[in-house]
């Protein structure tokens, strides 16, 4: 489950980063040029082209060093290729020119996560959610985590709302039929094992 959640974090991050670029979010002095260069960048960085993708949002940043779309888009890269440090770099960066970037908070909480600061990860977590009360992800990431440091009923409660917002993050349902066979053969192989000795 933790793998789907990282998965489709990344794909949510990947489609916020296009809805910023396509609503022309990113702060400019020279709109249309630097629109066009981050429409080059992202084009990249979707089709996979990470080095491309790299040198691209680095133009943008010659046009617009301030550009939250073109810094978001470098720390997404850097994240996906294990450069966490200057992924958490940009994306704090992007923070300190828009503290309501909620996709850098949700990546940023994922590589404090994964480092085992869960302190620091649920504070952005929630920081995330409160901006974006329907950020499915967010929710299933921040129940992980906090049932992963013994907060079972809260985190299952953030997992029951994950799975309301998004249903396809739900576990697969268990049966009392597959749960029962499953204990049945397991205790016919100890009592298999068992005699034999």
């Amino acid at each position: 489950m933790q793998t789907l959640a990282k998965r489709f974090v990344g794909l949510v991050a990947l489609v916020a980063l296009v809805a910023l670029v396509s609503g022309g979010c990113g702060k400019s002095d020279d709109g249309d040029k630097v629109t066009e260069a981050l429409n080059v960048a992202l084009q990249a960085h979707v089709q996979g082209r990470l080095n491309e993708a790299v040198t691209d949002y680095q133009a943008v940043l010659k046009l617009d060093k301030d550009n939250t779309s073109a810094l978001y888009g470098l720390g997404l890269v850097e994240q996906n290729t294990g450069r966490t440090d200057e992924a958490l770099a940009h994306y704090e960066q992007v923070l300190k020119l828009d503290p309501k970037f909620e996709p850098a908070m949700v990546s940023s909480a994922l590589i404090r996560a994964n480092r085992g600061e869960a302190n620091e990860a649920i504070a952005l977590y929630r920081r995330a959610i409160a901006l974006r009360p329907d950020d499915a992800p967010a929710h299933l990431n921040l129940g992980l985590l906090l049932k992963k440091i013994g907060q079972t009923a809260e985190g299952d409660a953030e997992i029951a709302k994950a799975t309301q917002l998004s249903p396809q993050l739900a576990p697969p349902p268990t049966t009392a039929s597959t749960a029962s066979s499953s204990t049945t053969s397991t205790t016919a192989r100890v009592t298999t094992t068992t005699r034999r000795k």
